[in-house]
């Protein structure tokens, strides 16, 4: 029996769109759905996205939450394009934080979150 992975829940009003920035910008494979949700495995997370018409986004970034999605990627410079590309923004500077170079995202749906690149030095 295979221990289930870590997951998390972010509840979104365009589960499509949604669907779709993820799978693009982060790998993302759908692994389970339904009428109203879509599970991605994000390398070893699952993300569970939920329509919900309360998560309609109002143009800002939501900060307020005290939990913030952070996401491994290979290529800093490919995995910002492909964020763009997606509909979502880069927000401020990238900076450094021990062996990682980091890189704030606001998805489409105002959500902040951050990718990162591991230096292997």
């Amino acid at each position: 029996m295979t221990s289930p992975r870590p997951g998390v829940i972010l509840y979104c009003f365009n589960l499509d769109q949604m669907v779709a920035f993820y799978s693009t910008c982060f790998d993302g494979s759908e692994v389970a759905r339904a009428e109203s949700f879509r599970s991605l495995h994000l390398g070893t997370l699952t993300l569970h996205l939920i329509q919900s018409d309360e998560a309609k986004p109002d143009g800002q970034p939501r900060t307020e939450t005290p939990l913030k999605l952070s996401l491994p990627v290979g290529d800093l410079d490919l995995a910002s394009e492909r964020v763009r590309a997606g509909g979502g923004q880069l927000r401020g500077e990238r900076w450094r934080w021990e062996l990682d170079e980091h890189q704030d995202v606001i998805d489409p749906e105002d959500n902040v979150l951050e990718m990162f690149r591991r230096d292997v030095e």
